[in-house]
């Protein structure tokens, strides 16, 4: 793992993403996650490929990969302001948790946009991501 922190891979091109990577860097303060796209170098050394070209977020924690609402279940249990968030998710059944999180990844493009990269980010957090 980088350094001992968990890593969140996602979709460099997706206007939701960003917009969620955005939100976790700030609800992060104790900045224990790294970010790196699902197209990047170190995704191709942890992830098998068939989550390379995937529409889901993956989260790698303590050497486990969470995928689809599973992994958005984990990530917001690292982050102290979202572990209720967490367990709340946790009571409703994973297979409407997928289902609702593959309808919107489904359709994130046509609702959130595409963007032709990442939004900048400030050179403050330049560390926190992993190519």
């Amino acid at each position: 793992m980088h350094n001992n922190h968990s890593i969140v891979f996602y979709d460099g091109l997706c206007g939701l993403c960003d917009t969620f990577i955005s939100y976790l860097i700030n609800a992060d303060t104790k900045r224990t996650l790294r970010y790196s796209a699902l197209s990047g170098q170190k995704a191709k050394e942890i992830l098998p490929p068939s989550l390379l070209n995937s529409s889901t977020v993956v989260f790698y924690h303590s050497g486990n990969i969470y995928t689809k609402s599973e992994a958005i279940i984990q990530l917001f249990s690292q982050i102290s302001s979202l572990k209720i968030v967490s367990r709340l998710l946790k009571l409703v059944p994973t297979t409407i948790r997928d289902y609702s999180y593959d309808s919107i990844a489904r359709n994130r493009y046509k609702i959130f946009g595409k963007v032709d990269s990442c939004e900048a980010i400030p050179e403050e957090h330049n560390s926190l991501f992993i190519n």
